[in-house]
Order: structure tokens, then sequence, then C-alpha cells
């Protein structure tokens, strides 16, 4: 009975977190992550928010450019790459961020509005996406959203295309 009860003891304290071995990721950082997990798996770093890091990316090329910030903004950038899909451009030396594009996300072959851009000489440059996918080109040049009372409309757009055997796709980023 004891034995049953110790089990009992420590599944529970594993689901709620409290065996978790939570550090801050870096010093000062209120970002925190699972230290237990970061011995064990040399793939990922798990975070208390519940998003990854990838190690790979951590060491070459996240880390430095998150360290370059204050603190407090290096949390917020963190925090806020780490809800999103983000990738390193080495060629044009930034770092590019968009939607999750993992496909539990539901964005594959569909058409979404989404906030991307990028991080380039410590300047984060967002944009919104309007992407259009479909099974034939519409050839647009031109948006008007409407949200809530507003209307908004974008006139002569230079939509850039990408097409394959199965879907067309039409995008253009407009600055946020």
């Amino acid at each position: 009975m004891k034995q049953i009860l110790l089990i009992s003891f420590i599944l529970v304290m594993t689901f709620m977190g409290i065996s978790q071995n939570w550090v801050p990721l870096f010093a000062g950082s209120s970002i925190r992550v699972d230290a237990d997990n970061f011995q064990n798996n040399k793939e990922y770093m798990r975070l208390q928010n519940g998003s990854k890091i990838n190690i790979n990316d951590w060491n070459t090329y996240l880390r430095d450019f998150i360290l370059k910030f204050p603190v407090a903004t290096a949390d917020s950038i963190l925090d806020g790459l780490t809800g999103c899909s983000y990738e390193n451009d080495k060629v044009e030396k930034m770092i590019r961020f968009g939607p999750n594009i993992d496909a539990s996300a539901g964005y594959d072959n569909k058409s979404y509005i989404s906030f991307s851009g990028f991080i380039k000489d410590l300047k984060i440059i967002p944009f919104v996406k309007f992407n259009y996918t479909g099974g034939d080109w519409v050839y647009a040049n031109r948006i008007k959203l409407v949200c809530d009372e507003g209307t908004f409309e974008y006139d002569s757009l230079k939509f850039l295309t990408i097409g394959t055997q199965d879907y067309v796709s039409e995008f253009v980023l407009i600055p946020f």
C-alpha cells in the first residue's frame, strides 16, 4: 500500500511540474528552462511557457543574438520568437520569423493572414502577411480588409508568387 501511495505521489508531482528543475535560460532571465529535460534531451530545450528551442539554433546563433539586448528586451524577443516559426538567414544576416508552419497549425496549403518579419542589425521589422493559396492564380494587386468597424484598402500591391503542381500561392508583406 505504501508503494502505491509513493508511486501515485511521484506521478502527481511529475504532472504538476513540481519535480522539474526550472532554471533561468540565461542570467537574469525570467524565461525558465527545464534543466532535467535539457540534460536528457540533446535536441531541444523545453521552456516553462510550453514552447521549445532547438539546441542547435540556441548554440549557433540565437543565444549570441539574444544576449546583445538588455535582459527584459531579450526575454520579450525570445518569448515572441518561441511562439512562432523562426530561422537564421546566414546570407542576409538576419532572423526571419513568421507563423507556426508546423502541419498541426493549419497553415499548410491554406489562405491566411499572419504576422511575420525579420530582425536585422538589432532592429525588429514586422509585417502583416496576406497569403492566398488555391488551385489557380488570382493575380491579386489589391486588398480590402474589414476589421470591426474599420475598413482598410491597399491598392497597387506587388504580390509575390509561388507555384507547384498541386497549388499556387500569392502573398504580400505590408509593413506593420
